[in-house]
């Protein structure tokens, strides 16, 4: 019997496929970029940070000029099982 490991369950091919176990292969993308120091042109650097052994976040940290100054935040959560 399949533990489900190789079961695909959705399939787009060339994009995304996923598995029964909940594994997901990308198929397309770029290739993982390290954080940056900080951008000459937007004043923002960006730093790597854990959450947890399996979920990873990257922030994006603006140059600010002024203590009292106001920021936007924008939060994106990306959950494993994106299609259901």
């Amino acid at each position: 019997m399949d533990s489900g490991d190789n079961e695909v369950v959705v399939d787009f091919p060339e994009i995304i496929r996923v598995y029964k176990s909940g594994r997901v292969e990308r198929l397309f993308g770029s290739s993982t970029v390290p954080p940056s120091a900080e951008d000459p042109t937007t004043g923002v650097s960006s730093k790597d940070i854990d959450i947890s052994p399996e979920i990873k976040a990257r922030i994006y940290l603006p140059k600010l000029t002024n203590l009292h100054q106001k920021i936007s935040y924008f939060s994106l959560l990306s959950w494993r099982c994106i299609l259901s």
